[in-house]
Formats: structure tokens, sequence, C-alpha cells
């Protein structure tokens, strides 16, 4: 463990179990602000943290989780006598569910937390309770064309090739037949997932109908936020995105408070249902449905805060969820803003690579972006001479823009507007 200091018997502190795909450190430490102490548990080992590594080093109160066991991790942080547990990791749910049962602390039980962070746990556990979502297949990486032709017997096609365990649409691959499953698979050659891929039945259409002037498709998919207590959900947001980037990169996403339409109290409904049939008690979720002719159906549920959904709840007034989660490994109840937001919509825009680029050159015209009405922040992920790669998935976007607009119709105009003003030259 890093960091001298001793704990501060009159603080109550949260250990947060940190990885590559979590929420920036410093996000994480502002929504801490008020609410607790930090002990940070993190592989300092692993470079996919990038600089993420040397503001945790700094942060005095860290355990370093390279080549020690969960046990190891428990008599570490044992001594700093930590009053709850969180992580926004999925691949790490059952890792701090294992700490969490050590150290006596709330989290989700183990099997609830294997299922939150295993694609295929999952949905074998939503199927049984009777729960609609897509038929899907487990694949082993290293299957040969013979094996694949086999497993997939019955599941339609089109369908979604994706690792078992992971997010943002990482390796995510769009299979329209059985012999694609076989050439992605070969493509991974190099990374094997451990526990194999999870390959899906894709409903909806990836894209419906037009919105808005410029014809602009709104992607079936809706995310929503939700905080469970004690089994009852109260919904934070409902995220609608816009039509995607090959495969399945988001282009862009907008949140609203309430459902402002028939379909989104659909979903809503269908959330309630899969929590249920998890049996998920408390906790912060965030629930990818898909909106299809036959209903709604489940696609994934995540046990954490949404992806760019504090940013976009700050935006309306709403309190950080971020924090909310914290407050939940304290074993409060807390408040997520029950009336009404501010009016409009929050969004995010992303600029993502085509399949093809290696990299970035150059980057021009983000400055053009901020100037637009509504725009809070326009900022630059991958700067001239980063790598970039469509495998990243959504994460691997180069530039980001945020803000808030009044109306659909003016964020498709802001989008436009991005289009018309960014330019960003690649090398394949």
């Amino acid at each position: 463990m890093t960091g001298r200091a001793g704990p501060d018997p009159g603080r109550r502190r949260v250990a947060v179990v940190v990885g590559p795909q979590s929420y920036p450190f410093l996000d994480i430490t502002q929504a801490a602000e008020g609410v607790a102490g930090l002990i940070w548990l993190a592989d300092l080992s692993d470079e996919r943290l990038g600089q993420e590594r040397s503001l945790l080093a700094r942060a005095g109160q860290v355990i370093d989780l390279a080549g020690i066991t969960t046990t190891e991790a428990a008599g570490e942080l044992r001594p700093w006598r930590p009053d709850g547990i969180l992580t926004f990791v999925d691949e790490l749910m059952p890792f701090t569910a294992d700490l969490a049962r050590a150290l006596s602390l709330r989290f989700y039980p183990a099997g609830l937390a294997a299922a939150l962070a295993d694609k295929v746990d999952q949905r074998t556990a939503l199927r049984a309770a009777g729960v609609p979502g897509p038929g899907f297949r487990l694949i082993p990486s290293a299957a040969d064309p013979g094996d694949v032709e086999r497993l997939v017997e019955g599941l339609p096609f089109p369908a979604v090739l994706k690792p078992r365990v992971g997010t943002g649409g990482r390796f995510t691959t769009f299979c329209e037949d059985v012999a694609a499953v076989s050439e992605a698979l070969r493509d991974r050659s190099e990374r094997r997932e451990e526990g194999g891929m999870i390959l899906e039945e894709m409903l909806g259409s990836r894209r419906s109908g037009p919105a808005g002037d410029g014809g602009e498709a709104i992607s079936d998919l809706v995310s929503v936020d939700t905080l469970v207590i004690d089994s009852r959900c109260r919904h934070a947001g409902f995220t609608r995105h816009l039509g995607l980037a090959w495969p399945f990169r988001r282009t862009g996403s907008f949140l609203i408070t309430e459902p402002d339409h028939p379909d989104l109290a659909v979903a809503a409904t269908a959330v309630e249902e899969a929590v249920a049939a998890l049996g998920v008690d408390r906790g912060w979720l965030n629930v990818d449905v898909i909106l299809t002719a036959e209903g709604p159906r489940i696609i994934e549920v995540n046990g954490r805060v949404g992806g760019g959904v504090p940013r976009m709840l700050h935006m309306l007034g709403r309190p950080n969820p971020l924090s909310a989660q914290m407050q939940l490994a304290l074993g409060g109840d807390p408040d997520i803003g029950g009336g009404p937001a501010a009016p409009g919509l929050a969004y995010m825009l992303l600029v993502q690579p085509p399949p093809e680029a290696r990299s970035v050159v150059s980057i021009s015209g983000v400055d053009r972006v901020i100037a637009l009405p509504g725009v809070v922040q326009a900022a630059i992920n991958k700067h001239a001479g980063d790598s970039v790669d469509w495998r990243d998935g959504s994460p691997g976007f180069v530039v980001g823009v945020y803000g808030t607009a009044s109306s659909l119709d003016q964020l498709l105009e802001i989008r436009r507007a991005l289009d018309e003003h960014v330019a960003v030259e690649y090398r394949s």
C-alpha cells in the first residue's frame, strides 16, 4: 500500500476498485467531496490505466492489486476500516463482491455480481425468469468453422459477436452469417477472450425512422439509469442514441429525466421486470433496452452508472450519480432529484474514426464548435499521432461535444454543424 497517513477515525471511507474502463480519477474524487474519503484499489502494473496510474500513485491511500490474491487484498484493506466499497468497472464486479464479503461490507451478492459482469450468465438468468431478450450462444474463442456452424444452429442472423465480459462496444462485430463469425474469431486470434465470446441475435434495426428535419436516425436502443432501493426502482434518466457508426459505435446520445414518450414508459417497465428477475435489492443500474415491433427487449444490465450519464445529468441540474453510488455503498438513501429538471435535454456527440483509420494526422475546427449555442465543452480525445481502432468501440472517439438543447431538432442541427466544422485527417 502506498501513502503513510493512517485512517482518520472521524471520517467515513469508501474503497473504490478501479480499472481501465473506470470513470476518471478526478471525476470520482470530485464526486466524493462531502460524501466520504476514498481508498483506492488498482493494479498499478496495468498499462491500460494510462495517466491514471500516476494520479493513483500520488493519491495517498492506494492498495496496489498487482500480483496479490483477493484474500491478500482484503488483508491490506482491512486496517483502513472502510465503511463501504464499490466499483464502476463491469469485469471487477465479482472481485469487489468477494472483497465486500470478506470485510462484511455492502455490495451486490456474489451471484448477482457475476451476472452483472458476465453476459452469458446474465442472459441465462433473465431467460430463466421469463424476461424477453435476444437469442444467444456461447462461442469459444478458439472455435473452428465446424464448431461455429454447430454452435449457432437455430440462432437467427444477422447477429452480434462480442466479448463475454466487456463494455463500450469494444471488439463488438456485426455478423451477417456463420462465415462472418468464423472470420471475426480469426481476426481476434491474438487476443483470446477468457471464457469465450457471446453471439447474440440482433434485434431492432440498429437505426430506426427519421427524426428532425435532417432525416438523421435515432437508434432503437434506450439506456435507463435507475436507482434501486429495497427492490424498487427510481429512474434517474433515459438516454436515447443517435445512429451508430459501423459496427456498433455510438455517435451521440441525449438524456432526459422523464419519459416523454410511450416507448420510454414501456422501456421503464421492462427495466423493472429485469431488476426483479435478477433479484437486485439495492444498487445503481444502467440497463440497455431495444425497442422492437414485438415490444421492449432487455439487452444488458450493468451494475453501475452509464457512460456519459454523470455529465449529462449535471448539465440538467441533477445530483451526481457517482456520489449517489458512494452514498449507497455507505448504506444511505441518496437524493437523485425528483423535482423538475432543467428544461430540454443534455447530450454528448462523438466523432468516431472510420473503420479503416489507424492513426490521427490532424484535427481542425473544434474551436468553431465551442461557439455554437448550448455547447458546454468540446474535447479532443485522440490527438495528432494517436492510434485509433474501431475495435476500441465507442470510447475510441476522436472528438466529444457536450451541451444542452431545447429540442431534438436543435440537437440535430448541432450534430450537422459538428460534421461541417470539424475535419479529421487519418492515416489508414
